[in-house]
């Protein structure tokens, strides 16, 4: 009996095709693996996303920033020091001001965002305010060799027109191995009393 089913476990073997073709329409095939690049693209995005994320959110390492020695060069610092001597009490001196803090355009919408860009981003090296109001009324600028390149006489000079059309004064010092103080209080006196210019 056990031969018997051996026998007929061989024949259907026998007879049974040699491999079962499966065939697989190409549309198929095409829809596949446009799934699979589009998986890729996604996780390729998400990938791009979270390193994105994680600079913005990152910590700040300590030695990310450090405090600057001073607010000066060593030029501006010696001519600070004896300007002090030379103001009146009744001014207080301001450092590293920014123009756009000290006037504003009168122009309006995109007139008005265009005169700011001009002045956002320059600065006064000192300004002289009353102590009372804080009023801007002299803007002390210590030109240094810098100020004789050609980029720098054009800066210069629309600085000059922007305090002459907002009728604030400038005295421009030149850098130099000492200052007198008497000197630079007349220099300070004759610029405030000065009728204001027109541009």
């Amino acid at each position: 009996m056990i031969a018997n089913v051996s026998m007929t476990i061989s024949y259907l073997i026998s007879q049974a095709p040699a491999r079962a073709e499966v065939q697989i329409p190409t549309s198929l095939l095409g829809i596949a693996a446009g799934i699979a690049v589009l998986i890729i693209a996604l996780g390729g995005l998400a990938l791009l996303l979270q390193k994105l994320f994680a600079v913005r959110t990152a910590p700040l390492r300590e030695s990310s920033y450090q405090r600057v020695a001073s607010l000066f060069t060593p030029a501006e610092l010696h001519f600070y020091n004896v300007l002090r001597s030379a103001v009146q009490p009744t001014h207080v001196i301001m450092a590293k001001v920014r123009i756009a803090d000290l006037i504003k355009p009168v122009a309006a919408g995109t007139a008005f965002r265009s005169a700011f860009n001009k002045i956002s981003a320059k600065h006064a090296d000192f300004v002289l305010c009353d102590a009372q109001s804080m009023t801007p009324l002299l803007v002390i600028e210590l030109d240094d060799a810098s100020h004789s390149r050609e980029s720098r006489l054009a800066r210069d000079e629309f600085v000059d027109r922007v305090y002459a059309d907002a009728q604030l004064p400038i005295l421009h010092i030149k850098v130099r191995a000492s200052y007198s103080p008497t000197e630079l209080r007349d220099q300070i006196s004759i610029s405030l009393d000065a009728p204001a210019q027109s541009p």
